[in-house]
């Protein structure tokens, strides 16, 4: 997890600087697919932070998977599964799965102050996109896909949203481990 919080900061980092370059807010074309360099390597960095995010939603998947004990092989392990408060996994952290299950089907909402809804709807749309059709950073209109690219800024907000979620969940599910291990050393010392 560390090494994987780290690249997702080195690629924010990156996609920050070349998203806020003066060359990409200035000449940003929203139809144009004749890109720039500093266009490419903002949405490069962007996609390197974007599935490194998807993965850390399976490593919170697996903390649980571990931590509460869930009868199912690390490989089948699918964050949107755990999470469901329809199946049958989420037996001892029910109100934690339905929260995590609510942020993750949040509709759409860029119409508010602060953080935005639906981020992960919309990362994940977009990761989706890329694995299984065509690049979303590219504008098409053709009988397989009406795409129109977002500005990079736009893309960067929202998976650096998606991520401070991503990280909160990660954070208080090990803050819960340590708290268990403390509490079997102390009884061992007892």
């Amino acid at each position: 997890m560390i090494d994987i919080n780290h690249k997702i900061h080195y690629s924010f980092k990156k996609a920050i600087e070349y998203s806020y370059s003066d060359a990409l807010q200035n000449n940003f074309n929203i139809i144009s697919n004749e890109i720039s360099e500093e266009e490419m390597l903002a949405f490069y960095y962007l996609e390197n932070a974007m599935f490194r995010t998807s993965s850390s939603w399976d490593m919170l998947a697996q903390l649980y998977r571990l931590y509460f004990d869930i009868d199912i092989s690390a490989d089948k392990v699918y964050y949107k599964k755990i999470f469901n408060p329809q199946e049958r996994f989420c037996k001892g952290f029910e109100d934690k799965a339905r929260i995590i299950h609510a942020y993750i089907e949040e509709s759409d909402d860029t119409e508010c102050d602060g953080m935005w809804k639906g981020n992960h709807s919309f990362v994940n749309g977009m990761r989706n996109k890329m694995t299984h059709r065509n690049s979303p950073n590219v504008s098409v209109a053709s009988d397989f896909d009406m795409n129109l690219k977002s500005h990079p800024c736009i893309v960067l907000k929202r998976t650096i949203e998606d991520y401070a979620v991503s990280f909160k969940y990660i954070s208080e599910i090990l803050i819960d481990i340590e708290a268990k291990c403390q509490e079997e050393i102390t009884k061992t010392l007892l």
